[in-house]
């Protein structure tokens, strides 16, 4: 199972071996090499793969989705409750017979950690080696058409003893992958309608092996569904089929249906079965970003699977050694349902490679498939701090993300971003653009969270034609965001925002409410000339400051005949040139310009000419007038030109004045 590597890997972790995928299950002669992180820009005709795990969850761009609605329909939330009713009455205790002869009590378990995966089934004197690491999740494959391994260890003994040890594991079943899949010779879902019926059948024989291995009803089992391209709707729909057959399936067996697949394509259409039938309980997302969190994915709301429903694959393909055994492996993390033990096996002393598991602060409202419930919990998710975590939020458009840091939120949250329409007037601006709702709820009152200790950062992508970002606290009233100076908002500010070189918005908010960028034809107000004189040869302007109608003009330009000759800061209310034609006359204006690029209409002008050359000063000039000249003009530092007269003529000091100003206001 296997997302592209990303060169962001944690110099922390032990070196990989090899930069190609390998997928989960599926042999690595059959997977597709590294794609670059090219396919950003791509063209819309183009195909962009996210082949196995998350190529395409750092590299290539999300299509857009469906928009969701912000409820999931009745008939659907009855369904979601009935099925975490079924999960709870399924989830049974069951007995396993150790290789010793040990009985132990087997049951599915919710469990907050780290975890592993790897082709081969590790012994089990390999897993008592690795105790001495971080992990107490083990990932294994016991079946499906595309499992590449045979897995001989995978015995019903090898499962007793690896739970009696303390292990975790998680059961995963590699089935048949999507049509459009680029990896060549694997098995695939038909496109002749029988994709449910395919996703059922394959339910049928993992519940089946998962018994014979002694994994009880109530357990959970992952199906692998590896990377597809992104821009195949038709592809998407029969891989959406597919895994409801499969959650179907298992529901009527009694176990727990999870997904594996790629942050950007799998789990992507998990999020658009979630609003029109049962979605997976749980799901296991592929994205090698590094972060040892489940939640912050900007590819999938953190609202949905949002109650110890995610396992997080956050780096694949590399070796570890811990208790002296090397294994090339994925490393995850885990707030999910799993099958658990009564470990005896202590708790790990040795921290994950990368930063430790972060608690989500709150989730994205949408459609959330219902909590899977257990009960017991192998390894107690932490208790929040007072201080909430950082996180983030996606709108399900994928025009506009919402960040937060931690301490931002004093209490956990609900926190929402969603397409708000129609686009709002106001005036002064044109119409259409786009805007967003920012709504954050707190938890255990569901009381609106209107402000917020820290401000949020609110992230456009570009929107053509639209880049004056507005806001309002009631939807009703608009204000104009102003641009920041800096990053950090000014003393006093809600609002401000910076535009990225590519285009993009940046808004930092302490205010929950609606943000939207508008088109903004509106040029700023002419500046007014105060006054124009020449001070030791340099130009001097002033001017009264111009307004716009987005607060404040963004800066000033100094035009020359008409050209643009220096760029002058929004703060400014002077500026000084010494730049003129020596032969013919120079005409200055200043006019301001807007955060939209709009120019205003330039000042009055004000014409500099040529002083002619004094008469009185002889054609010829004596040397030591010019030596003379640099000497006042440094300062009268040093000794005086021995060669300069005494007694110093008239005509010198008339041409030294025009020397230091041969420029003049007409």
């Amino acid at each position: 199972m296997a997302p592209s590597p990303t060169t962001s890997e944690s110099s922390k972790r032990s070196t990989r071996a090899e930069t190609s995928p390998r997928s989960k299950g599926i042999p690595r002669s059959q997977t597709t090499p590294t794609v670059a992180a090219s396919c950003a820009d791509t063209a819309p005709s183009s195909t962009p793969t996210a082949s196995g795990g998350s190529h395409g969850a750092d590299t290539c761009p999300l299509p857009s989705l469906v928009r969701m609605e912000a409820e999931r329909p009745s008939r659907v939330r009855r369904a979601a409750q009935l099925v975490a009713a079924a999960l709870v009455a399924g989830t049974i205790a069951a007995a396993v017979t150790g290789g010793m002869g040990a009985s132990i009590r087997v049951q599915a378990s919710l469990y907050s950690g780290g975890a592993f995966d790897t082709c081969t089934v590790p012994s089990n004197a390999t897993l008592n080696a690795w105790l001495a690491g971080p992990y107490r999740g083990v990932g294994i494959y016991i079946g499906g058409v595309n499992r590449a391994c045979a897995n001989t260890n995978l015995t019903p003994t090898w499962l007793a003893n690896t739970l009696a040890s303390g292990w975790n594991v998680i059961p995963t079943y590699v089935g048949l992958q999507a049509p459009c899949t680029t990896v060549k010779k694997l098995a695939t879902i038909a496109v002749d309608g029988t994709a449910g019926t395919q996703g059922t059948a394959a339910a049928v024989d993992a519940a089946a092996r998962a018994a014979a291995l002694g994994i009880p009803t109530g357990s959970p089992i992952y199906l692998d569904i590896e990377g597809y391209p992104l821009n195949n709707p038709s592809c998407s729909q029969v891989v959406e089929a597919f895994a409801a057959g499969w959650v179907t399936g298992l529901h009527a067996r009694g176990y727990i249906a999870g997904v594996y697949g790629s942050a950007a394509s799998t789990i992507r259409d998990m999020v658009a079965l979630a609003g029109v039938t049962t979605p997976p309980d749980a799901v296991w997302i592929a994205n090698w970003n590094d972060v040892t969190s489940v939640y912050g994915d900007k590819y999938i709301a953190d609202g949905y699977w949002a109650t110890h429903q995610r396992l997080h694959q956050y780096a694949g393909d590399h070796k570890e050694t811990w208790g002296g055994v090397t294994i090339t492996i994925d490393s995850n993390v885990v707030d999910g349902p799993v099958l658990g033990a009564t470990g005896i096996a202590p708790a790990p002393t040795v921290p994950l490679p990368t930063p430790p598991l972060a608690t989500p602060t709150g989730a994205a409202a949408g459609t959330t498939p219902a909590p899977v419930t257990a009960p017991t919990t192998t390894t107690p998710t932490p208790t929040p701090s007072a201080s909430t975590p950082g996180g983030s939020v996606m709108a399900t458009d994928s025009e506009s993300s919402v960040t937060w840091t931690a301490g931002t939120f004093q209490q956990p949250v609900l926190v929402t971003l969603s397409h708000a329409t129609p686009e709002p007037v106001v005036a002064g601006f044109g119409t259409g653009g786009y805007s967003v709702q920012l709504t954050v709820t707190q938890n255990a009152t569901s009381a609106p969270l209107s402000t917020f200790a820290a401000p949020v950062g609110l992230h456009f992508v570009k929107i053509p034609g639209a880049s004056a970002p507005v806001y309002s606290t009631n939807g009703t009233t608009w204000k104009p965001v102003a641009q920041m100076a800096g990053t950090t908002l000014a003393t006093g500010a809600k609002t401000g925002y910076l535009k990225e070189p590519d285009g993009s918005i940046d808004v930092r908010t302490t205010v929950a409410g609606w943000f939207a960028l508008l088109p903004d034809p509106t040029p700023p107000t002419q500046p007014k000339l105060l006054s124009a004189r020449f001070s030791h040869g340099e130009l001097v302007l002033r001017w009264a400051k111009s307004s716009d109608n987005s607060g404040a003009v963004a800066g000033y330009q100094l035009l020359l005949d008409g050209k643009r000759t220096a760029d002058i800061a929004a703060t400014a209310s002077s500026t000084t040139t010494r730049a003129f034609h020596p032969s013919a006359l120079s005409v200055y204006r200043v006019a301001a310009v807007d955060a939209s690029g709009n120019l205003s209409t330039p000042s009055t002008p004000v014409v500099v000419e040529p002083s002619p050359r004094p008469a009185t000063v002889p054609a010829a000039l004596p040397a030591w007038s010019w030596q003379l000249h640099r000497w006042i003009g440094e300062g009268r530092s040093g000794a005086r030109p021995a060669t300069a007269p005494t007694a110093t003529p008239a005509w010198f000091w008339t041409w030294a004045a025009w020397r230091d100003a041969p420029f003049r206001l007409k």
